[in-house]
């Protein structure tokens, strides 16, 4: 045990980030970090907090307003710049985006308890500390374009989420708890490292787009066809050798990529895409039966990225496509 004087004074002059982290050790230490006087210091370093409205607010409210929060949400509003700290507390939309962050301000952020929507995108994250999971009226997440290498399981807890965006990152693996993310209809990991889908997946029943272009995962698992509710499902540029036959079960699905595989032959069972609109695929020759009820377009994928459009408005029409001499059929 710490003489309570000493400790009171260690943390005084210590950063609010320290702060936080050293009252995780013990409770002698969380008692100390939650000593209303240790913020009090604070309370001058801010002009608007002395003003009567913002007291006021602080005793009015009934989650335990305290000087500490006043100070944390004044810190975050240097970066939201609101009117002021109680339009930023009922604020359920933040943008973070390009602001040169290394750390998400989850200290600040925990007090908008009404924050829905939370954009993280093109800053300098490595990370993704487990409090996020404190976040939990979340519906949309984003970290685009970030370094970020994890996803940490405590991100699953947030049961609300509805999009959760990570293009662009080096995120190597999809955590098995997010079967708990149950309301989620829009996953986006596109451009990252990773190389296996959990077979649970089919769990996410609300999801209805799955994005996971570049990446180098070299098998679709069976549950992935189960997601009844996919309208967009994009798997280029990896190392998939084979399309299921399940595919035939996705009667909703509109869009389908699956262009730079490995794939040598698509499953018979796609005619019963009734709604599929656009199919991206590599230089895979087509039988004259196949894709038949496609109401849009193919698009063949073709070396450095040229694009060859196939209307499939025109009937009884041969397209020769590539080298490979590719025939489509109408």
């Amino acid at each position: 045990m710490f003489n309570s004087d000493i400790l009171f004074n260690i943390f005084k002059f210590m950063k609010i980030n320290d702060k936080y982290n050293l009252s995780l050790v013990s409770k002698q230490f969380n008692d100390t970090y939650n000593i209303n006087l240790l913020w009090s210091h604070y309370y001058s370093e801010y002009n608007e907090l002395t003003e009567a409205k913002y007291t006021k607010f602080m005793y009015d409210t009934n989650d335990f307003m305290t000087i500490k929060k006043i100070y944390c949400l004044s810190k975050l509003n240097k970066l939201i710049k609101k009117n002021d700290i109680v339009e930023l507390y009922n604020e359920t939309y933040i943008n973070l985006c390009s602001r040169n962050l290394i750390n998400i301000p989850l200290l600040e952020l925990k007090y908008l308890t009404n924050l829905e929507t939370l954009y993280l995108d093109q800053n300098s994250l490595l990370q993704i500390p487990s409090e996020i999971g404190n976040l939990i009226n979340l519906k949309n997440l984003s970290f685009t374009f970030n370094q970020i290498i994890e996803i940490p399981p405590e991100l699953c807890n947030l049961i609300n989420l509805q999009k959760l965006c990570f293009f662009d990152n080096k995120i190597s693996k999809i955590p098995i708890e997010i079967e708990k993310l149950t309301n989620l209809q829009e996953l986006l990991l596109c451009h990252n490292q990773i190389t296996q889908v959990p077979s649970n997946f089919n769990k996410l029943i609300k999801l209805e787009r799955l994005l996971l272009d570049n990446n180098k995962i070299t098998h679709i698992p069976l549950e992935i066809y189960d997601l009844i509710n996919l309208q967009e499902l994009s798997f280029s540029h990896n190392k998939i050798t084979k399309i299921s036959s399940k595919i035939g079960n996705l009667a909703n699905l509109h869009t389908l990529r699956l262009s730079n595989n490995k794939i040598i032959q698509l499953p018979f069972e796609m005619i019963y895409l009734n709604n599929l609109k656009l199919l991206v695929i590599d230089k895979i020759p087509i039988k004259p039966s196949e894709f038949k009820n496609l109401n849009n377009s193919i698009i063949y994928e073709m070396d450095n990225y040229n694009y060859s459009y196939v209307d499939l408005f025109i009937h009884k029409f041969v397209q020769y496509i590539s080298p490979l001499y590719c025939y489509i059929w109408y």
